[in-house]
């Protein structure tokens, strides 16, 4: 249990209080559950992480009470606005569904990219703002699409969908291009509890998945046989590769780190060495990659750290100090030193 292993010292007493105060709503059975995952990974993972664990346990244990919660939270949505500036500006706040700020953000991004091609010079983020004042008005949104698509038409005759999402007809999709990664197993699909994992977004309900997915392009992708994906030579990395590594190594393997976003590097565990230069063939595959941060990345490059993959995802890292790290899929893992 959590307390048996804060007791010993495992688990330090803060992780234990602020897992308590998580959940402290759950029925005792449902505790228990709770309590059994987090005395597996609580002292291996960070808090970052590991609230995440927390969280999903307890939307598994109780996906009644968290759809229940997920709907009282709605009350809080809104947008809000500051008071005016004397420069005539103001801040505006938003809560809303994660899907629908993703959208929203999306469309932001694809109107600043469109006012950039028609030869607005400012920065991203200020075409960003001015994106706002564009999405109040739909006409000139709608028109400022067409424009785009047209301008895209003559810059790149080769690809006339370049830079738009037409529709058949010429009309324009007012969609943003965007993507939401949702992460179900087989007690969700099948319609028997569980629950659903989104990326940087965390664990929701079955029916919050649905919900955000329901007006949406789906695309289900088959689960990737990651002992059989074959490594390549070069040192630029495959999409299909790329994507296994994500999927196997969700999170940055520096020891006791936190990301676990997509947009990390993905560096090559032994360095890569040129076919030309003697290098081995096959360099470049899940076995020898693995995610990290850009300034883990250069610690990994230009300090003294040394790291080895004995096994696809489980990495072996010694500090400069003499201090040896397991990092894996359950987080960070120190060995005892010996006598």
């Amino acid at each position: 249990s959590v307390w048996a292993k804060m007791q010993a010292g495992d688990i330090r007493p803060w992780v234990g209080r602020r897992t308590a105060e998580l959940s402290r709503h759950l029925s005792l059975a449902a505790v228990g559950v709770v309590d059994r995952r987090v005395a597996r990974y609580g002292h291996s993972l960070t808090w970052g992480r590991l609230a995440k664990v927390v969280q999903a346990v307890v939307v598994e244990a109780d996906p009644s009470m968290a759809a229940a919660a997920a709907d009282s939270r709605r009350a809080e949505h809104g947008v809000f606005l500051s008071r005016s500036a004397n420069d005539g500006t103001r801040v505006a706040t938003v809560v809303a569904d994660a899907r629908d700020l993703l959208w929203f953000d999306a469309s932001l991004d694809r109107i600043a990219d469109g006012i950039g091609l028609l030869g607005d010079s400012d920065a991203k983020d200020i075409r960003r703002a001015k994106a706002v004042g564009i999405l109040a008005d739909p006409q000139r949104t709608l028109d400022l699409f067409a424009a785009v698509a047209g301008t895209a038409r003559r810059l790149e005759p080769a690809a006339p969908d370049a830079g738009c999402r037409c529709r058949r007809g010429g009309g324009v999709d007012p969609r943003p291009p965007a993507t939401l990664y949702v992460h179900v197993c087989r007690d969700t699909l099948s319609g028997t509890g569980g629950v659903a994992r989104v990326e940087d977004i965390g664990a929701v309900t079955a029916d919050q998945a649905k919900r955000w997915l329901g007006d949406c392009h789906v695309t289900v992708k088959p689960v990737i046989d990651l002992p059989g994906l074959a490594a390549v030579d070069a040192y630029e990395i495959p999409d299909r590769i790329r994507e296994a590594v994500h999927l196997l190594i969700p999170a940055d393997v520096f020891p006791y780190a936190t990301n676990t976003s997509r947009q990390m590097d993905v560096d090559h565990t032994d360095p890569y060495v040129s076919p030309d230069d003697g290098g081995p063939p096959g360099q470049t595959g899940v076995g020898n990659l693995g995610p990290m941060t850009r300034r883990h990345h250069r610690i990994k490059t230009h300090g003294r750290w040394r790291v080895q993959q004995p096994y696809p995802g489980i990495y072996v890292w010694r500090s400069p100090h003499g201090r040896y790290y397991l990092v894996d899929h359950t987080g960070t893992h120190q060995p005892p030193r010996s006598a």
